[in-house]
């Protein structure tokens, strides 16, 4: 049996290093189509300050062609995006 995204979601929740995301979400058919660094993009744009945060946009095809052949305006929600961030602590 295939393991599911909700299986991943702990082993991954505390990390900043987003190649074990990016390999929990491989092993449940998604890829990684885009990754904004949103600490540097806000310092860039409005030279403002963010503490470490990722947000990747995952897709995974199977799911996207049922989706969209269902419904294709559903295309405004993806790819599905996932967050990495700091929540205080240890980063």
């Amino acid at each position: 049996m295939k393991a599911s995204l909700k299986d991943h979601r702990q082993k991954v929740y505390q990390t900043k290093d987003t190649t074990k995301v990016e390999a929990g979400l491989k092993e449940v058919g998604f890829g990684i189509l885009t990754e904004i660094g949103i600490q540097a993009t806000m310092k860039k744009k409005l030279d403002k300050d963010y503490p470490p945060f990722q947000i990747l946009g995952a897709c995974n095809p199977v799911f996207a062609d049922k989706v969209l052949t269902a419904e294709p305006n559903v295309s405004t929600l993806l790819p599905c995006n996932v967050t990495i961030q700091s929540l205080g602590g240890e980063d």
